[in-house]
């Protein structure tokens, strides 16, 4: 087999893979060893490990697992192949020394991060770091209290490069909670989570295209339908200064509780220059709004989408509060069909571009 053919495997330092013992100490063994030679690969075999206490991450480090991955977004999920399950409750099960200083060029494929609610565990986040030039690809995240994956913000504000791609994140709190920004999230399916899937908490700069982002507030652990859940949060609680020009493209929002898509309103004061720009997405079967544009959230463009099953009359796109503070936006053309729509645009602001719609 290919992982006993290969060096920096996770059992060459005492890994058990029986599911029942704690292999923390082992992956960090390996980490650190492989760190010491300036990085390289981890090979995980296809066996379930044991995560008792947080592992931490370290520069230049990759986990490689072999399970099979996701058929794309809204494909199947992974078989559990390389599984890292959570054997006790804790903050989180892989994080990093120092959260305030982005780590370099780390990445995990096609393994199973297993946090634990099945089991009655409580484990706050099953991946919580900051990084940047890294990849998360192919993994499949599954059942937490907390959040799934978490992208820390860099205080310095340093722009972030990195790639989270076809991904399987299921049965958390929050999905993915990404404060890093000139990001690429790409391919994943992501769902049932109970208040949020997605969460966009930075300054922008994210493509954000070709997800299947569905199920919200219906998380079936739970029993629990949250009537106010949304898809994907876009805030700057951060940066107060701005959360500007994150594109949205070719994703499909599917039965979620609340908001397809809800941009806060402005924290900073005043209005930004947001500049976002969502296009060719599929939003359906929504009883709420399927995008909330917060006030204070100044210009960008919504078109080319396809709004179809959106059944509670309340309209489509709404602009919240003082709509004069959210000038500058182009809408349409945009596709309405099949439901009880109310009203398309709601609450739209003088002077924005009203192009064709059908």
């Amino acid at each position: 087999m290919w992982w006993e053919r290969q060096a920096n495997l996770v059992s060459d330092f005492g890994a058990s893979g029986d599911g029942i013992a704690n292999d923390s100490w082992a992956l960090q063994a390996a980490i650190e060893a492989v760190a010491a030679r300036g990085g390289g690969e981890i090979l995980i075999p296809p066996l379930t490990f044991g995560i008792g206490t947080p592992v931490r991450f370290r520069d230049c480090v990759t986990l490689v697992g072999c399970g099979t991955p996701p058929s794309g977004a809204g494909g199947n999920p992974p078989f559990v192949g390389s599984c890292f399950k959570a054997i006790a409750s804790m903050p989180a099960m892989f994080t990093q020394a120092d959260l305030s200083s982005p780590l370099h060029s780390i990445g995990m494929r096609r393994c199973t991060v297993d946090a634990g609610q099945a089991n009655g565990l409580r484990v706050n986040n099953a991946v919580l770091m900051s990084f940047v030039n890294s990849r998360f690809t192919q993994n499949f995240f599954r059942q937490g209290t907390g959040t799934g994956f978490t992208d820390k913000f860099n205080p310095r504000g340093t722009a972030w490069i990195n790639w989270f791609s076809e991904n399987y994140v299921e049965f958390f709190n929050v999905g993915v909670l990404w404060e890093g920004s000139d990001s690429f999230i790409h391919h994943n399916y992501i769902s049932s989570c109970l208040s949020y899937n997605m969460i966009i908490d930075s300054t922008g700069g994210n493509q954000i295209t070709g997800n299947q982002i569905d199920g919200c507030g219906r998380n079936n652990l739970t029993h629990t339908t949250n009537r106010n859940a949304v898809a994907l949060l876009m805030r700057n609680t951060h940066y107060k200064s701005k959360q500007t020009r994150n594109v949205l493209t070719g994703n499909h929002f599917g039965e979620n509780q609340a908001n397809d898509i809800r941009i806060e309103d402005f924290s900073g004061g005043g209005t930004m220059d947001a500049g976002h720009v969502i296009t060719g997405n599929l939003f359906h079967n929504l009883p709420g709004n399927s995008i909330h544009i917060g006030e204070g959230n100044r210009g960008g463009v919504i078109m080319g989408n396809d709004f179809s099953d959106i059944g509670d009359g309340s309209g489509c796109v709404v602009f919240n509060g003082d709509s004069s503070k959210s000038p500058g936006w182009s809408l349409g053309p945009n596709s309405f069909s099949n439901g009880d729509f109310g009203l398309k645009y709601v609450n739209v602001p003088a002077g924005t571009t009203l192009l064709g719609q059908t």
